[in-house]
């Protein structure tokens, strides 16, 4: 097999084990007798001919995104130092190496055009099983998510399956057809909604205003799919006798999923509150080093921040709150020229996000999702020298 042809294998195969968590939903249930991790080492010795050549590993290697995961690297180990060896402090210290080695690790596989748009077209397919498993999911009760009323699917946790919906959708609408982008994005916010997901609902919200607002979706055809779609779901599920059983278990659960929408009285929000008041505490006794790496893991509270900038402020002081920004805009970084609408819609996204998970720079299907974009400015960087370069032939100016 040519390195063109293992490459665009990989990217698949990456794209599908990792976005879709399989492997770590199935390792939860008990159906891997071996750790996810495993399966990212796998996928390092597989692409090691990738890595190891000359041209395409020194691409990667100065790429804006690469300088970002030293920069990361540095600063989280500075805070490690600094930090008494705890359970947290290594905990922390592991996942931090682990997110960006495989951050850097899925870059290599994609830094090729033809990888990416086999992973795009992978993350579609991708997408659109998610949904149809999230409904699966909420018309059976406990078929993959934890929680009664509210969708996961593989992702088992129903905020990381909102967000890992909402984050493929935009990394991979430039795969669908004109005609089926609308549609593409209305199944996803179908998909996102039955997590009930806050945090979801609210990004994919913040998707479409994106994508409406920058010329890629059309309003009126926005509208027409929108009645179409409420209308066919209003009568399939009359149809196959669902729709009263929904309710009706819906409406048996104490303090049900439905009330999570309204952010009066949730137990969840005034956790999220109780741990950014201790977080800023944190940070204000520490603002230049921070509390130490592992921090707001081993505090009071039995979960961290909720959200990445305070986590970050927290553990590694004043420096830390451009880390996670720093990370898609580093992705998005292009030579001569605007970033895509997609990478525009992604920024906003990520950066809304931040304010409601903790875990982004360590989960996997949204690091599959940065990667992309970063592999993305790897080829435009490639491309732009080829056309620049005087010992191609070609004239620079």
């Amino acid at each position: 097999m040519t390195g063109a042809g293992l490459q665009v294998w990989l990217a698949a195969i990456g794209a599908a084990a990792f976005f879709s968590n399989v492997l770590l939903y199935l390792a939860l249930t008990g159906h891997l007798p071996v750790p996810p991790a495993a399966f990212v080492g796998g996928l390092a010795v597989a692409a090691a001919p990738l890595c190891l050549g000359g041209g395409r590993t020194w691409k990667v290697l100065r790429s804006p995104m690469a300088l970002w995961v030293a920069a990361y690297l540095a600063v989280g180990g500075m805070a490690f130092v600094a930090t008494p060896v705890s359970k947290g402090s290594l905990t922390a210290l592991a996942s931090m190496i682990a997110g960006a080695g495989f951050l850097m690790l899925m870059m290599f596989v994609l830094a090729d055009a033809a990888a990416l748009r086999v992973a795009r077209g992978m993350l579609v397919a991708l997408v659109l099983v998610g949904v149809v498993v999230n409904l699966y999911d909420l018309l059976h009760p406990l078929a993959f998510s934890p929680f009664v009323g509210r969708a996961a699917g593989l992702y088992v946790n129903p905020n990381i399956a909102a967000i890992a919906l909402v984050l493929g959708m935009v990394a991979s609408l430039e795969a669908v057809p004109a005609r089926w982008q609308t549609g593409y994005v209305l199944a996803t916010g179908v998909g996102v909604f039955v997590t009930l997901s806050r945090t979801g609902i609210i990004g994919w919200v913040v998707a479409l205003a994106g994508l409406l607002w920058t010329g890629v979706l059309r309003w009126r055809v926005l509208f027409q799919v929108v009645a179409a779609l409420v209308i066919l779901g209003l009568v399939t599920l009359q149809w196959t006798g669902e729709l009263g059983a929904l309710a009706a278990r819906l409406s048996t659960i104490g303090n049900g999923p439905l009330e999570r929408l309204a952010l009066q009285g949730d137990f969840s929000t005034k956790v999220r509150y109780d741990v950014a008041v201790e977080a800023l505490r944190l940070f204000a006794a520490h603002p230049l080093a921070g509390g130490g790496l592992g921090a707001t893991l081993e505090w009071r509270y039995p979960e961290s921040t909720h959200n990445m900038y305070l986590r970050l402020l927290a553990e590694m002081g004043l420096i830390g709150v451009i880390i996670y920004p720093g990370a898609a805009l580093m992705a998005l970084w292009r030579p001569r020229g605007a970033v895509p609408a997609a990478g525009r819609v992604f920024l906003a996204v990520w950066l809304l996000f931040g304010l409601f998970s903790h875990n982004m720079l360590e989960d996997r299907p949204v690091l599959t999702v940065l990667a992309l974009f970063a592999a993305e400015s790897v080829v435009a960087l490639g491309a732009i020298k080829e056309e620049t370069d005087p010992k191609q032939g070609v004239d620079p100016a």
